[in-house]
Order: structure tokens, then C-alpha cells, then sequence
């Protein structure tokens, strides 16, 4: 099963980008993608260990090159961005962003209806992080962060895993 959710990712990645890198438009030839190692990588934009069930959904993929890929890469190795490679400008390209890629991503549960409920649950904590940034610093000038996350999780008593990624996977 979780093969096929794989080798969904990734033909849905390559299809919506019309298999092509999306940074650098290279498309490779027809005779490229019969070559044992594919001539393009479906690249996670955010870190599937940071996201629910795996995020294995094409809003949260990218087509990528090998060039375009090291330098993707270098923001999951070092927390540093290749100038146009961030999280955000990758998220960009494919019109998605990283909201809507965990919302997807609930949709890879065992259980549909459990995800739904723990996206649900998800969103409720949004709120309740917006609220205590507020209570923290009424000009709402502080993002988000980690700790805000963690703290609002704390508050509500949550600590389904999937939820608790929310904070961290975010820039």
C-alpha cells in the first residue's frame, strides 16, 4: 500500500508539471524516463517526517531536475534556502502552499472519517494559536512559531503526533 501511495506522489507530481522541472523548465526526451534511474525526482517541498501520514500528495511535491533537486535539497540538509528554493518559493511554482498540503495530507489516513476529525481538530488549534499570539502581542506582529504551536497543543491537551508535526514543518 504504501508503495502505491509512493508511485501516486510521484505520477501525479510529474503529470500536474507536465514532466518538466519546474525551476529550470528542463524536460527531458521520452527515451530519458525508459533509463533504470528517472531523469526527474518527485521532490517533497516540506519533509514527509514533518508531515501527517507521510505527505505524499502532489500539493506537496515539486518536478525537479538533479540540479534543481541539490539545490531543493539544501534547505532539508542545512535549514538555509538556495536563493529561490525556500519551502515557500517551491510551494509558489506549484501553486500550492504548505496549509493546503497538510489539509491534503489528512486524506492519506487509514481511516478517512479520523483524518477529517483530526484536521478538524488541527484547525481549532489554529485559532487557539492565533488567540494567544494575540493575548502575547496585541499589534499581531509575532508569527507563529514552534513554541507558539506547541504551547496552543499544551493549552488544548493535544498530542495526536500528526498535529503536533503542524508546528514544526512550518517556515
Amino acid at each position: 500500500m504504501k508503495k502505491e501511495i509512493r508511485e501516486q506522489f510521484r505520477s501525479r507530481t510529474f503529470e500536474r508539471d507536465k514532466y518538466r522541472c519546474r525551476m529550470c523548465g528542463f524536460t527531458p526526451t521520452a527515451e530519458a524516463w525508459k533509463c533504470e534511474k528517472p531523469p526527474l525526482d518527485a521532490h517533497h517541498i516540506t519533509d514527509r517526517n514533518l508531515m501527517p501520514y507521510g505527505g505524499y500528495v502532489h500539493q506537496n511535491g515539486i518536478s525537479l531536475c538533479p540540479q534543481c533537486h541539490e539545490f531543493a535539497e539544501l534547505y532539508h540538509m542545512t535549514g538555509v534556502p538556495h536563493p529561490g528554493y525556500s519551502p515557500a518559493d517551491l510551494y509558489a511554482k506549484v501553486s500550492s502552499s504548505y496549509d493546503w498540503a497538510v489539509q491534503m495530507s489528512f486524506g492519506l489516513a487509514p481511516d478517512p472519517e479520523e483524518g477529517l476529525e483530526v484536521y478538524k481538530r488541527l484547525v481549532t488549534l489554529q485559532t487557539g494559536e492565533r488567540k494567544l499570539l494575540y493575548y502575547l502581542d496585541p499589534t499581531l506582529r509575532t508569527k507563529p512559531t514552534v513554541d507558539s504551536w506547541l504551547l496552543a497543543c499544551e493549552e488544548a491537551g493535544e498530542t495526536d503526533p500528526n498535529i503536533l508535526l503542524y508546528g514544526k514543518g512550518r517556515y
